[in-house]
């Protein structure tokens, strides 16, 4: 069944810090930042499991020089995640917004290599890694 993209969540969000990129454990929870210039929303989708329905969206209403994020306190290591991003679909202009697919959620370091096509990234230590290949970021 499909689900609403709407702000609905228990956790408590933060603004957080639009840096570094990716996902980044803090004291407090984890901190998510994501670049995109042309986005008008952004959605943080949180799972139990990586073939289900999202526990928690969260809107990130956050924006400084276009990146977006936002603190979610009480996260911990395996957690699995993913984004949906709203904005214009004008292929001519080279934008292809589309909320019925999932964005590629992105660890938070960047390295050169392959990209790899998956549904949500899980969450170990201080950065996302690939789980069963349920994940799109750069290897």
């Amino acid at each position: 069944m499909p689900y609403e993209l709407g702000h609905r969540t228990t956790k408590t969000v933060e603004k957080g810090a639009h840096f570094p990129l990716g996902a980044t454990f803090t004291p407090e929870g984890m901190n998510f930042a994501i670049y995109s210039k042309n986005a008008t929303e952004i959605f943080l989708l949180l799972f139990d499991k990586p073939d289900g329905e999202p526990t928690d969206v969260i809107q990130l209403p956050n924006r400084d020089k276009f990146i977006w994020h936002g603190l979610v306190k009480g996260l911990r290591a395996g957690q699995l995640y993913g984004y949906k991003v709203r904005g214009e679909y004008r292929p001519e202009w080279g934008l292809r917004f589309n909320v019925t697919k999932e964005s590629p959620a992105k660890g938070d370091r960047y390295e050169k290599g392959e990209v790899r096509t998956c549904r949500a990234c899980v969450l170990d230590g201080n950065r996302a890694r690939d789980s069963r290949a349920w994940c799109q970021w750069l290897r």
